[in-house]
């Protein structure tokens, strides 16, 4: 059930922005937000480790990163006669020739009438909307379903790994009634969305602040995937170690033990004597 996520809609919208609106301030401004506000800020808030060897926490890691960085891109280095999806690979083939693309060779970021509305208004009806849907979906039309299938959501997921490090944030939102849980789930991450939006707004105005902020989206899931290398494989390594040695020895013990003697050959037995 993780299609109907918040980073699957704003791939989604980013692609249609880079498609078929690309000359649009309003949507860019909407679409950079949401990407590179609360998607990027998920990078850190639940420390997406970038394990490389793994294609799970790869495209995890990539569906909140690229975005954010696509849109920084079209609107800082590709051309005013290229701009979109077309803008994009020009500039990604310049960038595997060996040439660095100037800033000043771009059209000058633009912004829209009320900036206000579409960085902070636009985005927060988008949340809005989507999180209803999700509720409606995951919690109305398909529970039944989910509970009996016993399929994983975003909601379940998060709930264990909090109810492991029983912090604050685990026992404000899993205290009262499942109803009380839901709402309380969505009013943290509201408040976690108008954080990120909040952290976001300087970004969209300039330019090395928005460059900095790529390189910490890609500095920090390593940084996790590095730390999860040196923690979690050896764990999970010496756990099945553990689980296959059990395995053999029992098996082992098997092949070794007497076999089992039945009453009617003792009474043979008996009865030869």
């Amino acid at each position: 059930m993780f299609l109907i996520d918040f980073c699957y809609f704003v791939n989604i919208a980013t692609v249609t922005f880079l498609l078929w609106y690309p000359n649009s301030r309003r949507f860019e401004a909407l679409v950079y937000a949401l990407s590179d506000g609360p998607l990027a800020g998920a990078l850190v808030a639940w420390q997406c480790p970038w394990v490389f060897g793994s294609g799970e926490h790869t495209v995890s890691v990539l569906m909140h990163l690229l975005p954010g960085l696509a849109v920084y891109a079209h609107r800082y280095h590709t051309p005013a006669e290229r701009r979109g999806w077309q803008g994009l690979c020009q500039y990604a083939k310049q960038l595997l020739q060996g040439e660095m693309v100037p800033v000043s060779a771009a059209p000058k970021p633009a912004a829209p009438a009320n900036l206000a509305v579409w960085l902070i208004g636009a985005p927060l009806l988008f949340y809005i909307t989507w999180q209803g849907l999700y509720f409606l979906v995951v919690q109305v039309l398909l529970r039944s379903f989910i509970l009996r299938e016993r399929l994983a959501t975003s909601y379940s997921c998060l709930a264990k790994r909090a109810a492991r490090t029983n912090n604050f944030w685990n026992r404000l939102v899993r205290r009262g009634s499942a109803t009380r849980r839901c709402l309380m789930y969505g009013l943290l991450q509201l408040a976690f969305t108008i954080v990120c939006l909040t952290v976001f707004l300087p970004t969209y105005l300039m330019h090395p602040l928005a460059f900095a902020l790529q390189i910490v989206k890609f500095i920090v899931p390593v940084y996790y995937g590095s730390q999860y290398q040196m923690t979690k494989v050896p764990q999970h390594a010496f756990l099945k170690g553990i689980h296959i040695y059990a395995i053999y020895k029992e098996d082992k013990e098997k092949d070794t033990a007497p076999a089992p003697v039945s009453r009617a050959s003792v009474a043979k037995e008996v009865l030869a004597r």
